[in-house]
């Protein structure tokens, strides 16, 4: 069976899931095509040939018409809607001046590209070039963003654009959405849901692909989502947060930045006027999951976790380096540190059980051996 999840990085997770659900059968290809890219004549021709079809409804119309539905045949199509929040990242879109330069094959992206930016701080950064980094980030704390944007607008226009396209695509989040965001994270960045989103998504892509799976097999697909994007937290601006009474984000509120910890909102506007990042800490990491230059990778995080002690995705990293190289009470000592820093991470946990048990079955099997 061939399918098709065409859509932004929402479909890639979709199409994770769908391959989990269907992993005990043979003959399944299953394929996120992207659809805010030129499409490959190679993925135009796996749609034109699938077996099902899921098609993102979005709010725009694409570059071509086959991401847009428009020449996909009837009677294999599925929907999935968009989800964004605009209102909580009214000025998200802008990419830091630097973050050109910095792409690289280990950060296609760039650091602090559009998810990752605000346009009002490269104001400030502009205007106040000769100023201090300290008081430019004074500045920005103390702006009201209701001032410069009609934020109960804005959350109206997310509100309508939301319940429009998920009466397109049959499934509206917005009742979630509006009832959640005041509580815990709903988003990560305006265009990275958080798990619990992520989650009614998928399962509605399961539904809408009518694959014969039970409602067992969907729940253990949908519930291996846990948060896909929460490598990076765009922080919710002060003023934003006590215009819609966001109360879990505080001015203490720790967002994660990828390997190198998690930061206040003055941490991470301090970071972002200085452009910090850590570049080599990131290659190392994609160059560990990637079986390659493991030696290298140890050497990279060991230095970085000493300048950065908190970080538990260094640790965990780091433990997963020592676990490939069979130092198994090393990665079992860094896994456990990191997990003491985020006790809810249930992958990390999971780790954590995977290297017990392999210590487990090594102790056992010295203890059976007859000493020399």
């Amino acid at each position: 069976m061939r399918i098709a999840i065409v859509g932004n990085c929402h479909g890639n997770i979709i199409a994770q899931v769908v391959r989990k659900a269907l992993a005990a059968e043979a003959g399944v290809d299953c394929r996120h095509i992207v659809n805010d890219r030129r499409v490959e004549e190679a993925d135009r021709a796996f749609i034109d040939t699938a077996d099902r079809v899921l098609l993102q409804v979005v709010d725009f119309k694409g570059r071509n018409a086959t991401v847009t539905g428009e020449s996909l045949r009837p009677g294999v199509v599925g929907l999935f809607p968009l989800i964004a929040c605009n209102f909580i990242y009214p000025f998200a879109g802008r990419a830091h001046p630097r973050s050109h330069e910095s792409r690289s094959d280990h950060c296609p992206s760039g650091y602090y590209e559009g998810q990752s930016s605000d346009a009002v701080l490269l104001d400030l950064m502009e205007q106040h070039q000769d100023e201090p980094v300290q008081a430019i980030v004074d500045r920005y704390l103390e702006l009201d963003c209701a001032r410069l944007v009609d934020l109960d607008r804005l959350y109206e226009l997310n509100r309508f654009k939301t319940q429009r396209i998920g009466a397109a695509a049959g499934l509206d989040l917005w009742p979630k959405i509006e009832r959640g965001f005041r509580d815990a994270p709903m988003f990560w960045t305006y265009l990275h849901p958080a798990g619990a989103l992520l989650r009614s998504l998928c399962r509605h892509a399961l539904e809408q692909l009518r694959l014969g799976l039970t409602t067992i097999a969907i729940d253990t697909a949908v519930n291996s989502v846990r948060e896909p994007f929460g490598f990076f937290h765009m922080p919710i601006h002060p003023s934003i947060a006590r215009h819609f009474g966001i109360e879990w984000a505080s001015a203490t509120y720790r967002y994660r930045s990828m390997p190198e910890g998690a930061f206040t909102i003055r941490e991470f506007a301090r970071r972002f006027v200085r452009f910090e990042n850590c570049d080599p800490v990131n290659q190392a990491i994609v160059n560990l999951h990637a079986g390659r230059d493991l030696a290298v990778a140890i050497d990279v995080l060991e230095h970085a976790r000493r300048d950065l002690p908190e970080s538990g995705d260094i640790l965990m990293n780091l433990a997963i380096a020592y676990w490939k190289q069979a130092r198994l009470p090393e990665a079992m000592a860094a896994a456990a540190l990191a997990l003491e820093r985020n006790p809810h991470d249930a992958d990390w946990a999971s780790f954590v059980c995977v290297v017990a048990r392999h210590m487990g079955l090594l102790q056992a099997g010295s203890a059976l051996t007859p000493a020399k």
